[in-house]
This record gives structure tokens, C-alpha cells and sequence, in this order.
């Protein structure tokens, strides 16, 4: 489920739904960050570009938002 939020970052940075099945595929990362209680995953897009989504779970997996790395 994508928050509208994360639909709102992913059109105005240009990023598909199918940019987050990629990073899904081409996973090198997943940090755990206790703060937010949330994870951060870093892949690569479509493109080939490296590519972090922030998602939550609650109850089912949340996309929170999603991020070029130049874009940290």
C-alpha cells in the first residue's frame, strides 16, 4: 500500500511503482532505523540508479516515501 504521501515524492521525483518492485529485486540494503521505527531499503530504480524507499509496517508493509540518494 502506498501512502499518498509517498504517491505525492514519487511524482514529483519521477519515480514508478515499478522503481519500487526494482529496488525490491536489487536489494543491497536494509537498515532498521529504531527512531522511526521504520526500515530503509536501498536498491536501484528502473534506471539503474541507486534508490532508498522508507516504508513502515503496520499491520502490512507501508511505503512511507522514496528517494534518490542525491536527494538525502
Amino acid at each position: 500500500m502506498l501512502t499518498v504521501h509517498a504517491r505525492e515524492r514519487m511524482n514529483e521525483r519521477f519515480i514508478s511503482e515499478l522503481d519500487i518492485v526494482e529496488v525490491a529485486k536489487t536489494l543491497r540494503s536494509i537498515l532498521y532505523q529504531k527512531k522511526n521505527d521504520t526500515y530503509l531499503l536501498t536498491g536501484l530504480s528502473t534506471w539503474k540508479e541507486k534508490l532508498m524507499v522508507s516504508a513502515a509496517v503496520r499491520g502490512k508493509v507501508i511505503i512511507v516515501t522514496v528517494f534518490c540518494e542525491e536527494q538525502i
